[in-house]
Protein backbone atom coordinates (compact mmCIF):
# COMPACT_ATOMS: atom_id res chain seq x y z
CA UNK A 1 0.00 0.00 0.00
CA UNK A 2 1.07 3.52 -0.74
CA UNK A 3 0.56 6.91 -0.16
CA UNK A 4 1.20 10.32 -2.03
CA UNK A 5 0.24 13.59 -0.61
CA UNK A 6 -0.42 17.23 -2.41
CA UNK A 7 -0.67 19.52 0.11
CA UNK A 8 -3.73 18.58 2.63
CA UNK A 9 -4.64 15.69 0.15
CA UNK A 10 -3.81 12.23 0.17
CA UNK A 11 -4.68 9.36 -2.48
CA UNK A 12 -4.21 6.22 -1.07
CA UNK A 13 -3.39 3.39 -3.65
CA UNK A 14 -2.50 -0.65 -3.07
CA UNK A 15 -2.94 -3.32 -5.57
CA UNK A 16 -3.20 -7.16 -5.18
CA UNK A 17 -3.93 -10.03 -6.73
CA UNK A 18 -8.01 -10.78 -6.55
CA UNK A 19 -7.50 -13.90 -5.22
CA UNK A 20 -5.98 -12.10 -1.76
CA UNK A 21 -9.84 -11.24 -1.77
CA UNK A 22 -11.81 -13.62 0.28
CA UNK A 23 -14.90 -15.27 -1.45
CA UNK A 24 -17.33 -12.76 0.48
CA UNK A 25 -15.60 -9.59 -0.40
CA UNK A 26 -15.54 -10.63 -3.56
CA UNK A 27 -18.85 -11.33 -4.13
CA UNK A 28 -20.05 -8.43 -2.37
CA UNK A 29 -17.61 -6.00 -4.57
CA UNK A 30 -18.77 -8.21 -7.41
CA UNK A 31 -15.17 -9.25 -8.50
CA UNK A 32 -14.53 -11.99 -10.19
CA UNK A 33 -10.98 -14.01 -8.07
CA UNK A 34 -8.60 -15.12 -10.53
CA UNK A 35 -4.64 -15.82 -10.69
CA UNK A 36 -4.50 -13.59 -13.54
CA UNK A 37 -6.08 -10.83 -12.44
CA UNK A 38 -5.08 -7.96 -10.22
CA UNK A 39 -6.93 -5.20 -8.55
CA UNK A 40 -6.55 -2.18 -8.01
CA UNK A 41 -7.67 0.37 -4.71
CA UNK A 42 -7.70 4.66 -4.69
CA UNK A 43 -9.06 6.36 -2.19
CA UNK A 44 -8.66 10.22 -1.46
CA UNK A 45 -8.86 11.89 1.58
CA UNK A 46 -8.45 15.54 3.05
CA UNK A 47 -6.27 16.41 5.78
CA UNK A 48 -8.13 17.81 9.09
CA UNK A 49 -7.55 19.37 12.23
CA UNK A 50 -6.57 16.73 15.26
CA UNK A 51 -5.42 14.49 12.59
CA UNK A 52 -8.78 13.47 11.32
CA UNK A 53 -9.14 12.92 7.76
CA UNK A 54 -12.56 12.83 5.39
CA UNK A 55 -12.79 10.94 2.17
CA UNK A 56 -13.13 12.85 -0.85
CA UNK A 57 -15.09 11.92 -4.30
CA UNK A 58 -13.03 12.15 -7.21
CA UNK A 59 -12.78 10.83 -10.76
CA UNK A 60 -9.87 8.47 -11.38
CA UNK A 61 -8.66 7.59 -14.73
CA UNK A 62 -5.73 5.73 -15.61
CA UNK A 63 -3.76 2.92 -17.77
CA UNK A 64 -1.39 0.08 -16.41
CA UNK A 65 1.76 -0.63 -18.69
CA UNK A 66 3.85 -3.89 -18.19
CA UNK A 67 7.48 -4.34 -18.82
CA UNK A 68 7.31 -5.05 -22.13
CA UNK A 69 4.46 -1.35 -22.86
CA UNK A 70 2.00 -3.01 -23.42
CA UNK A 71 -0.88 -0.87 -21.75
CA UNK A 72 -4.51 -1.88 -20.40
CA UNK A 73 -6.88 1.09 -19.58
CA UNK A 74 -8.12 1.04 -16.26
CA UNK A 75 -11.91 1.80 -15.53
CA UNK A 76 -12.91 2.95 -11.81
CA UNK A 77 -15.77 2.33 -10.30
CA UNK A 78 -16.66 4.11 -6.55
CA UNK A 79 -17.56 1.64 -3.79
CA UNK A 80 -18.69 3.77 -1.50
CA UNK A 81 -18.82 3.59 2.28
CA UNK A 82 -17.38 5.26 5.47
CA UNK A 83 -14.65 6.05 2.95
CA UNK A 84 -14.95 6.22 -0.79
CA UNK A 85 -12.60 3.69 -2.72
CA UNK A 86 -12.14 3.48 -6.28
CA UNK A 87 -11.60 -0.26 -7.92
CA UNK A 88 -10.37 -1.12 -11.42
CA UNK A 89 -9.30 -4.81 -12.46
CA UNK A 90 -5.96 -5.55 -14.73
CA UNK A 91 -4.79 -8.18 -16.64
CA UNK A 92 -1.74 -9.23 -13.99
CA UNK A 93 0.19 -12.05 -15.64
CA UNK A 94 3.78 -12.51 -13.71
CA UNK A 95 6.11 -12.53 -13.19
CA UNK A 96 5.91 -8.48 -14.71
CA UNK A 97 6.16 -5.04 -12.89
CA UNK A 98 3.08 -3.11 -13.68
CA UNK A 99 3.32 0.66 -13.67
CA UNK A 100 0.27 2.61 -12.79
CA UNK A 101 -0.28 5.91 -14.16
CA UNK A 102 -3.15 7.44 -12.53
CA UNK A 103 -4.97 10.95 -13.34
CA UNK A 104 -7.33 11.75 -10.32
CA UNK A 105 -9.75 14.75 -10.14
CA UNK A 106 -10.87 15.72 -6.48
CA UNK A 107 -14.17 17.08 -6.22
CA UNK A 108 -14.33 20.68 -6.32
CA UNK A 109 -10.37 20.78 -7.51
CA UNK A 110 -9.34 23.13 -10.22
CA UNK A 111 -6.36 20.87 -11.20
CA UNK A 112 -5.87 16.86 -11.48
CA UNK A 113 -3.17 14.92 -9.46
CA UNK A 114 -0.88 12.42 -10.75
CA UNK A 115 0.38 9.24 -9.04
CA UNK A 116 2.59 7.16 -10.78
CA UNK A 117 3.83 3.85 -8.87
CA UNK A 118 4.89 0.01 -9.87
CA UNK A 119 3.58 -3.02 -8.53
CA UNK A 120 5.16 -6.56 -9.08
CA UNK A 121 3.60 -9.45 -10.12
CA UNK A 122 4.89 -13.22 -9.34
CA UNK A 123 3.84 -16.19 -10.59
Amino acid sequence: MGEQRFGDLVVHFNALPTMALGEAMAREYGIARSDRKGLLNVSVQRDGEGGTSTAVAARVQGEATNLMGRKQALSFRAVPGAEVSYLATFDAIGPDTYTFALTILPEGAERSLAVRFNHNVSD
